[in-house]
């Protein structure tokens, strides 16, 4: 049986985080006041639908998800500023995250304290509430180092970009359904857990190393732009210069003459 007042806490600060991440990721399009109520607005629905399918459907996985990434999709596009190609691509890498964890931490639990995946998911329970705190302060310090390193460090206009921020999430995603399913039809046995676990493992650590790679290689190339166009204009100063000091001596030339 759920604990009322802790779901409720925990899908508005869900809303909360999710919601805000995206504002302070990409920057909202509107006056101060007004990004403040559209926000507002954006994690009331968020809560909304989070506590519907919470306490009314909460077998059903996968459509709450599609809902949210909606909704995400939606305050994405009208309210933020940035590359609309960012602004599609954000919602489904945040829910990727969220999904990785979730599922990770679930898993790692219910292997560590023999309980089922139903049980640490729906009942009320000291680990319950464990695995809740530790999936929420895991997804929000992950979409901190996001945040950190800025939404222009990121821009999809190059095809390593494309690949980094689409096609990897993409594919982790499908890998992570097909391992769930797996363990689903296997009835979750211990063994596949592990093995389940190495995979969530290895999708982070490649998907943060690729991110961090490229984030890094464009960073980079934006010093050495910067370093080139600086280079470039001593340059055409110092020619100034001695242009100048060419035309001052013809001209006292003349003059003397």
């Amino acid at each position: 049986m759920f604990n009322y007042g802790f779901e409720l806490a925990v899908n508005f600060a869900q809303s909360v985080y999710l919601i805000g991440f995206f504002l302070a990721f990409l920057g909202g399009k509107y006056s101060r006041k007004r990004n403040i109520a559209m926000c507002s607005l954006f994690i009331a629905l968020n809560f909304t639908v989070l506590t519907y399918f919470t306490f009314n459907n909460p077998y059903v996985v996968m459509i709450d998800m599609l809902t949210v990434v909606i909704l995400h999709e939606v305050y994405c596009l009208t309210c933020l500023k940035g590359e609309l190609a960012i602004k599609i691509i954000l919602p489904f890498v945040a829910s990727l995250i969220n999904t990785i964890i979730s599922y990770g931490v679930l898993y790692l639990t219910s292997f560590v304290t023999g309980l089922s995946l139903e049980e640490l998911g729906l009942q009320s329970s000291f680990f319950r509430y464990l695995c809740v705190v530790l999936v929420n302060l895991t997804i929000l310090v992950t979409l901190l180092l996001m945040w950190r390193t800025k939404a222009k460090v990121y821009s999809l206009k190059k095809v390593s970009n494309i690949i980094a921020f689409i096609a990897i999430p993409v594919l982790a995603m499908a890998i992570l359904y097909i391992t769930f399913y797996i363990m689903i039809l296997t009835n979750y046995q211990s063994n596949l857990i592990i093995l389940l676990l190495i995979i969530c493992a290895a999708m982070i650590l490649v998907a943060g190393m690729v991110w961090f790679m490229i984030a890094r290689i464009n960073r980079d190339n934006r010093i050495s732009t910067k370093l080139l166009l600086s280079e470039q204009r001593a340059d055409l100063y110092e020619k100034n210069i001695i242009t100048s000091n060419k035309q001052i001596e013809n001209t006292a030339k003349i003059r003397h003459d």
